[in-house]
């Protein structure tokens, strides 16, 4: 045996420990905070064009009801499309068990909710909008439809750009 080996004992080459999966690289936190961030903008994307297209659509039907009146000059046939316009549109943005069961008073303060700004007189709940608790269940109906029709648009004008959780 050589004494100067033994008086230096050497040990064998040691790798360092292999690389470890946790904690990540500054790199992939970032990739995961731009995929966090893409998939909550495309949520919030994709119900702003939902509620965009709801709103086009309901805005629609409000012209083709108004229209229909402007010809036929009908309140009975009236007041029953906008009731019946008034619960799909409310359908579409609440959820169902919340509103399909409403009648009554309690239908026209959940349309009422809608108006935000408080200085608007005319409401559902007042006025010529009580006529859609009776009015489409009788044969003949006494009401201003131009007051009503303009209430129906300005609710409309009126419902949240985003789709409420509880109305």
């Amino acid at each position: 045996m050589n004494p100067a080996s033994e008086a230096l004992q050497l040990r064998d080459i040691h790798l360092p420990d292999g690389i470890s999966w946790w904690p990540p690289a500054p790199g992939w936190w970032l990739v995961l905070l731009l995929l966090i961030i893409t998939i909550g903008l495309g949520i919030f994307f994709h119900r702003y064009r939902q509620t965009r297209k709801l709103h086009k659509a309901a805005r629609q039907e409000l012209e083709k009801i108004k229209h229909a009146y402007e010809q036929d000059s009908d309140p009975q046939v009236l007041i029953r499309s906008l009731s019946i316009w008034l619960r799909r549109v409310c359908l579409s943005i609440y959820p169902r068990t919340d509103v399909a069961g409403l009648t009554g008073k309690q239908w026209l303060e959940l349309l009422d909710k809608c108006f935000i700004d408080k200085k608007q007189t005319e409401r559902f709940s007042q006025g010529a909008g009580t006529q859609l608790i009776h009015g489409p269940y009788q044969t003949s109906v006494d009401f201003d439809p131009d007051n009503l029709l303009n209430i129906c648009q300005h609710w409309l004008q009126c419902l949240p750009k985003q789709r409420p959780v509880k109305p």
